[in-house]
């Protein structure tokens, strides 16, 4: 509700800017503005205009203007003129008239209107005529997907590797106050001294290979162990995040879980390189 209020004119786009990199991955955004700028009005997708709770336009915002100039009681979009203000300006002007406010019973007309053209034109094709439906006016007569629509569709907004790239970064600047701490190091330092320990104390013989080839099977099992461990109690967490980004087709399970792995060993590693250093 009015994200761009008390927000600068350049403030204001870069967060439509932000909102629309969102509509593009997916997500369903509607957002209430008031007085938009020029280059705001242009990045909406769909344009719903209301007068004291009732419709006066619903569709297409690039098909705004001429409809409203096609009107009787509405005037030319003047030069130089925000179109966003000048509807502001028409919508205000049409509810202090004396009449009462028209544009929204000018809307209900207008949709009645288009609705009965789209039959004739229907009909007219259906019996041979050279209407078609191409040629009644736009009008926003939403229709449901058919089911051969819908298994075009793809099945998530981005591919594989893309998803796998962005949960990665995302999921690595998430963990790195959470794993980077001095408690994460202090273990570290445990367990990295307790190893050097028990190798050190193995006699350098080749009776004892079995033994320094078991301890480095202990090492590789115990690491990859906490990894995945690690990423289980993280998915517990996140568990509500993941359902709800899952059904706006944004990633799978599988991605999630790469990226959440990986995640977890390049902070593993890290504290072993701070060790070093």
């Amino acid at each position: 509700d009015e994200p761009t209020s008390g927000l600068d004119s350049n403030s204001a786009f870069q967060l439509m800017l932000t909102l629309k990199e969102l509509a593009k991955l997916g997500h369903a955004i509607a957002v209430i503005i008031h007085q938009p700028r020029t280059e705001i009005f242009h990045m909406v997708d769909h344009l719903l205009l209301l007068s004291k709770g009732q419709v006066l336009y619903d569709g297409d915002p690039h098909s705004v203007r001429k409809y409203l100039e096609e009107r009787p009681s509405v005037g030319k979009l003047p030069a130089e003129t925000n179109i966003a203000d000048w509807i502001m300006d028409t919508i205000i002007l049409d509810e202090n008239s004396k009449d009462g406010s028209q544009l929204p019973l000018m809307w209900k007309d207008h949709v009645q209107n288009v609705r009965i053209s789209v039959l004739e034109s229907g009909t007219m094709r259906s019996s041979g005529g050279k209407a078609s439906m191409t040629e009644t006016p736009e009008l926003m007569c939403r229709t449901l997907s058919t089911l051969k629509e819908l298994e075009k569709e793809p099945k998530y907004a981005r591919g594989f590797w893309t998803q796998l790239k962005l949960l990665y970064v995302r999921s690595a600047r998430q963990q790195r106050g959470q794993r980077l701490t001095r408690v994460a190091l202090i273990l570290t330092f445990s367990w990295t001294l307790f190893t050097s320990l028990c190798w050190g104390y193995i006699p350098d013989t080749t009776s004892y290979t079995h033994s320094r080839s078991s301890l480095i099977f202990f090492l590789l099992i115990a690491q990859s162990n906490a990894v995945v461990t690690s990423s289980l109690v993280i998915f517990t967490s996140e568990r509500h995040l993941l359902s709800r980004e899952r059904a706006k087709k944004l990633y799978s399970v599988l991605p999630y879980f790469m990226a959440m792995t990986a995640s977890d060993m390049m902070n593993h590693l890290r504290c072993y390189l701070l060790l070093d250093m």
